[in-house]
């Protein structure tokens, strides 16, 4: 009776901590954050019309609502916020960044009548995605569907999981010739990201032993360096989204507000000096390539020598610029509407279409047509110069659905998108029984939230990496079933003995 008080008391205390720091203190930071960067960008602003930074405001308060909800009220929150941290994207992209100039290729295509007609669709497409989330939210789609069964993992059999992505991702990493085959290296991301997620959670749960943390954060330590040795850093602080993830669902708090904060600062630090380490990494002779140790002090030489730069130093100064402009998507998104369909007609679906393709890994289908989308978008707006055949421009959702159907397109494609989130979180992301299986998904599922990436690449990755997860985890309980007969054999033969 008394182990079962104390029990008792221990998870009444943990369910107290818990839900007092998720549903008091941290909804206010959260606002807080907000408002302050609300408040900077007004005080700092750069545009000047009225009505755009209003427009730019309730962008702002739509899509940060939903992270909101998420942290005030846990009872109705899905095991990863998903949906919630994809519209805080269109927050920043779409809406922070209006009260600045952008890049000079971008700005000629500003001006007060377009800004407000862009911002209006977005806010539309917003609302429209917020309302497809919210009919599977409420259960009117997809009433009575089967939930939770597709994934049943013990914790043993997920600290395995987590340990085989890991080394296996390292392993790949070493073949970078392999890394280039667009499947394999897709899925060889996936589990780059899934295997330290699933070891960071039964870390964080007091699960490992002293060794195996030293090891994972070595491991991770490393896959995180080499994601930014490539020179796309997106790669590194994809990482610090999906660590931080997990100690948010772990309900560390303070852990997730300090990753939170230390990628978001890495951010600041790194992204300015990218095209600087590009020039002196990626553009060499074939017959030279850089190690990581060499890639090391370049990366470093440059965030010394911008963060150090004085104003005798000018040309390796860009006042954080590059930051800003790196996050603006808006820009984009005005160049588009000023070409269509008046110069450049609307694509009509093709690039959506994509998506089936897609879904062929290229092992079953030899002779599959190699797609740079991004290449292809920025000749088609005349945003690359005529030669440019290497350079990919991101196509974030919302300019990719206007591009195809225009403010139709993305009212109906961004209603369709919400339905989607919501069969994600309320049947595939499910509350478990404390196993931390949900930690297994947040790899795949994270990249949604940052929806740079064409649809017809991100949803058919997503597909794909759905489809090797569940074979890993039908594998897993193919060598439990065979374990559980063979047990069930000796337990019979013994029976017979006596």
């Amino acid at each position: 009776m008394n182990q079962l008080s104390r029990e008792m008391n221990v998870s009444n205390h943990a369910v107290l901590g818990g839900d007092t720091v998720f549903g008091g203190l941290l909804p206010r930071l959260y606002w807080g954050f907000v408002a302050a960067a609300l408040g900077y960008c007004l005080v700092s602003a750069e545009e000047r019309e009225i009505l755009v930074q209003i427009l730019a405001v309730i962008l702002v308060l739509i899509a940060a609502a939903p992270l909101y909800v998420y942290l005030k009220y846990p009872e109705r929150r899905a095991s990863i916020p998903v949906f919630a941290l994809n519209m805080m994207y269109y927050a920043i992209a779409f809406g922070l960044v209006v009260f600045f100039t952008f890049e000079r290729k971008f700005e000629g295509y500003r001006n007060p009548e377009r800004l407000q007609f862009a911002l209006c669709l977005v806010i539309g497409g917003l609302i429209s995605q917020w309302i497809g989330y919210q009919l599977t939210a409420s259960r009117i789609v997809f009433r009575g569907l089967a939930k939770g069964n597709a994934i049943q993992l013990t914790p043993a059999e997920l600290r395995v999981i987590g340990w085989v992505f890991t080394v296996g991702a390292l392993v790949a990493l070493s073949f970078v010739d392999v890394l280039r085959i667009p499947t394999f290296g897709q899925l060889i991301r996936l589990f780059s990201l899934a295997g330290p997620s699933i070891l960071f959670y039964q870390a964080l749960q007091r699960k490992l032993s002293i060794a195996e943390v030293v090891l994972f954060a070595a491991t991770t330590f490393y896959l995180v360096w080499q994601g930014f040795l490539t020179g796309s850093f997106a790669e590194g602080l994809r990482f610090g989204l999906i660590l931080s993830l997990v100690a948010l669902v772990s309900k560390r708090f303070y852990i997730f507000i300090f990753l939170a904060s230390l990628f978001g600062g890495m951010l600041f630090l790194i992204n300015p000096i990218k095209m600087e380490y590009r020039s002196r990494t990626w553009f060499l002779s074939e017959s030279y390539s850089l190690n990581s140790i060499e890639r090391s002090e370049i990366l470093v030489d440059c965030v010394v020598r911008h963060w150090s730069s004085t104003r005798e130093d000018a040309s390796f100064i860009s006042e954080n610029k590059g930051t800003i402009d790196r996050l603006n998507q808006m820009g984009l998104f005005l160049a588009v509407l000023a070409k269509t369909p008046s110069s450049v007609p609307y694509w009509n679906g093709d690039t959506i279409l994509d998506i089936f393709p897609s879904l062929i890994p290229r092992v079953l289908w030899p002779g599959k047509p190699i797609k740079r989308l991004g290449n292809e978008f920025g000749h088609r707006y005349g945003l690359l110069h005529h030669t440019d055949n290497s350079t990919s421009l991101n196509l974030p959702w919302i300019v990719e659905l206007f591009a195809n159907f225009g403010p139709l397109g993305i009212l109906t494609g961004m209603f369709v998108i919400g339905i989607a989130f919501g069969y994600i979180e309320n049947v595939v992301l499910l509350k478990s029984s404390g196993t931390g299986t949900e930690i297994l998904l947040i790899g795949l599922f994270a990249p949604l939230s940052f929806p740079e990436s064409n649809l017809s690449l991100l949803w058919g990755g997503i597909v794909l990496g759905w489809i090797a997860i569940l074979l890993t985890v039908k594998i897993f309980g193919a060598f439990d079933l065979f374990q559980q007969r063979r047990i069930a054999r000796r337990l019979s033969r013994g029976y017979r003995s006596k």
